[in-house]
């Protein structure tokens, strides 16, 4: 099964079996879920192996199913070691009230069984059958025997539970039943102090005090994996000791003194730890320059031009000390000349003659800054109009002041405009969409199959888009010209095509290199509107912004700065709008590891807020110009890891 597929699928599952309360995202490592919302690691596009198949759509069911009958609210009243106890006994009870809603649900849990059962066996063979702790071991030998009980896990699951002592199979079964047949997760909580209370009664192997441990590599949710800070705490998240170690071992020699327990959502994050590649979403990327004849060689009028006076002195002396590199000077005390030091006044009113200051050195402007441009169609309009406002009065500034500075812009490739782009690129892409469509791409039904959940026009049949995308690449091989519904049939098999969660041609424009005066490229600037105009169509944020993280990384500076001009809209064609989101934060978050600092700054009804960690949106273009300057000063003072909201200028700002 392709990775295009499994998105789609698991997305579908929780947003109609969940009843439209629950939804699905794809992103960084780790799996759980907080109620409404379920978690699962990005995949790498392309085939996805048959385990991690069956892991995906059983947790995805599995989920579903806690989220459709578990009191997220109660269960997070308790502390970590009562929380795993409820939740191995709520596994069970939240299992079969879905199949018996659901019946169809069987084959997923039992395929998710076949996998997860295999990983424990393997943990508890580590592990000598003597120094087993049975009386922690209970809980999940409960859910085990559950499952075995509802004929999940095949031969696989009876081998597990027959690992159970003799001596505790009888109160694995009968906890087992009640487990499911229990109406709420209060009702759980009160079988699992039952069951603590019997244990106490229970003669075992060895009775020793659990020790304290340390969480394991997944647990901590202080801060995820994805940089969103205080996740709520949710199902699949928790895990008992060092659950996703599936060696047994927690890195401290503890390992071999007792066995873990291991629950799916360890084995989903230990799966994707592994799992080495991002997702693909396209195979293209174009990179023009400001100076090639497509670009620059259609003839402009006058009136295309967005102008703006260039920045005022006063902004430049804030923008220029926001932006020097503090570590570069300091200032000595004690000396005969130099300024006079605030902190020896007294000393000099009574004729003392060390009472002045030197700086070591003048301080330098360490920093290198790159403008990227959301060039797509969303951005048409009033929005691309103030951003090229924005990117004229800032690079004029930061051009007057030596700093290196990069503008690029980023959309994706127009097709119903291919006559504008080289025709190697257009070779490139034709024949990608005619290679690499569907296999079954004339059984879809392109009405209700858009991978982005919207119909598309026509109702157009696979059958007549494969039929007319053949003809549209036949047709071009000759010079033809394509009609609309030739292009849009290419566009269909494009973003068919196996393993790529979008085939969405990247298209960068670089307008200014760094060492380049912004003279040089100021003319194409000023017409950024009439360019997004003719060539505006989509917008993979996350892509372009590891292009400018490349580019900018390699400079000598040791403050790097990418200030984003968007509307806060990523868009893809073949790609839900929610998991693109995630996708760019992941994308800042990356950017960060690398010391680069990304700085939104919103047009129009923006949504930066809802992506962007550092932000600011403007309601006018005439807040531009202290805002912008406020919100870089604030973001340079702050910590990269601090989250606080300050107010600038009449716009939230986040830094």
């Amino acid at each position: 099964m392709n990775s295009t597929d499994l998105v789609i699928e698991c997305n579908a599952i929780a947003r109609v079996l969940g009843r439209s309360q629950v939804r699905v995202e794809f992103a960084g490592s780790e799996a759980w879920n907080d109620g409404s919302l379920i978690r699962l690691p990005e995949i790498a596009a392309g085939k996805v192996s048959d385990d991690k198949v069956a892991m995906m759509r059983g947790y995805t069911d599995h989920e579903t199913a806690h989220s459709l009958f578990t009191d997220f609210e109660f269960f997070r009243q308790h502390d970590k070691t009562k929380a795993d106890q409820i939740n191995y006994l709520e596994d069970p009870r939240i299992e079969a009230a879905y199949q018996q809603q659901y019946s169809g649900a069987w084959s997923s849990l039992n395929a998710m069984r076949h996998v997860s059962a295999q990983l424990q066996l393997d943990a508890l063979a580590k592990v000598p059958p003597h120094l087993l702790d049975w009386g922690r071991l209970i809980f999940g030998a409960v859910k085990w025997t559950a499952s075995q009980m509802m004929g999940h896990g095949g031969d696989v699951q009876r081998q597990l539970v027959a690992m159970i002592p003799e001596q505790y199979q009888p109160l694995a079964s009968e906890f087992a039943t009640r487990s499911m047949a229990a109406k709420s997760t209060q009702e759980i909580a009160a079988l699992v102090d039952e069951l603590r209370e019997r244990l106490n009664f229970e003669p075992e192997p060895q009775k020793a005090p659990e020790p304290e441990q340390e969480p394991s590599e997944g647990d901590d949710k202080d801060e995820g994996e994805d940089g969103q800070e205080g996740q709520p705490k949710g199902i699949g998240e928790d895990g008992e000791g060092d659950e996703g170690q599936e060696d047994g071992g927690d890195g401290d020699g503890q390992g071999e003194q007792q066995a873990p327990l291991i629950d799916e959502a360890a084995i989903l994050s230990g799966m994707a730890s592994r799992e080495v590649g991002l997702p693909k979403f396209n195979l293209q990327l174009f990179e023009y320059k400001h100076d090639d004849a497509h670009v620059c060689g259609v003839a402009f009028s006058a009136k295309e031009k967005v102008a703006i006076s260039p920045m005022g002195s006063h902004a430049k002396s804030i923008l220029k000390r926001a932006l020097i590199g503090v570590d570069d000077s300091r200032w000595l005390g004690g000396r005969v000349h130099g300024l006079l030091d605030a902190n020896d006044l007294v000393r000099a009113y009574q004729g003392e003659d060390d009472v002045y200051r030197l700086r070591t050195k003048d301080p330098e402007l360490d920093t290198a800054v790159t403008l990227l441009i959301d060039m797509s169609a969303s951005m048409r309009g009033e929005r691309i109009e103030w951003a090229t406002k924005t990117a004229l009065m800032l690079g004029d500034a930061l051009d007057s002041l030596g700093v290196p500075l990069s503008i690029l812009g980023h959309t994706t490739m127009a097709l119903n405009n291919y006559a504008l782009y080289p025709k190697a690129d257009v070779d490139q892409v034709f024949e990608f969409a005619n290679d690499k469509r569907h296999p079954q791409l004339a059984s879809f039904k392109f009405q209700n199959a858009d991978q982005t959940g919207r119909k598309l026009k026509g109702g157009r049949t696979g059958k007549v888009v494969e039929r007319l995308a053949i003809k549209a690449y036949e047709r071009y091989q000759l010079g033809h010209s394509l009609n609309a519904d030739e292009v849009y049939a290419l566009g269909c098999a494009l973003t068919s095509a196996q393993g790529y969660i979008s085939s969405d041609p990247l298209v960068m424009f670089n307008l200014l290199g760094f060492g380049v005066r912004i003279r040089n490229a100021r003319d194409v600037i000023e017409r950024l509107p009439y360019l997004v105009g003719v060539y505006g169509a989509n917008n993979i944020d996350n892509r372009a912004i590891e292009f400018a993280v490349n580019r900018i990384k390699v400079c000598k500076q040791k403050r790097k700065i990418i200030l984003m001009l968007c509307d806060g809209f990523p868009y893809a064609r073949g790609m839900l709008s929610k998991s693109l989101n995630n996708y760019t934060i992941a994308a800042t978050i990356e950017a960060r590891k690398q010391d680069v600092t990304i700085i939104a700054i919103g047009f129009g009804e923006s949504k930066v807020a809802e992506i962007f960690h550092n932000h600011v949106a403007l309601a006018s273009i005439g807040q531009m110009e202290d805002v912008v300057l406020s919100v870089v000063r604030e973001v340079l003072k702050a910590s990269q890891t601090s989250s606080k909201c300050t107010m600038v200028g009449g716009a939230g700002v986040r830094v």
